[in-house]
């Protein structure tokens, strides 16, 4: 379970920073080019979220560890 675990966030985890990266360095060009040039001062909120779509992605295997290994006792600690 922890190796397909591995594998999984390996291969996924990848797919995920690469998106992030590409639309973390350039937001302003990204909110330029899909919503016009009124949205492109808001490039800090998108590159925020792609950190928050990190750590988000991140917890999800986590989360489907624990619970398929029956060890749901974190969740209770972090509620």
């Amino acid at each position: 379970m922890s190796r397909y675990l591995r594998n999984m966030s390996l291969r996924w985890g990848s797919l995920t920073a690469a998106f992030a990266l590409v639309v973390g360095i350039a937001p302003q060009f990204w909110l330029r080019l899909l919503y016009g040039s009124q949205f492109a001062g808001y490039g800090t909120v998108l590159q925020m979220y792609c950190i928050a779509y990190l750590l988000v992605f991140i917890g999800g295997p986590i989360r489907a560890g624990l619970q398929a290994m029956e060890y749901t006792a974190p969740f209770v600690w972090l509620r």
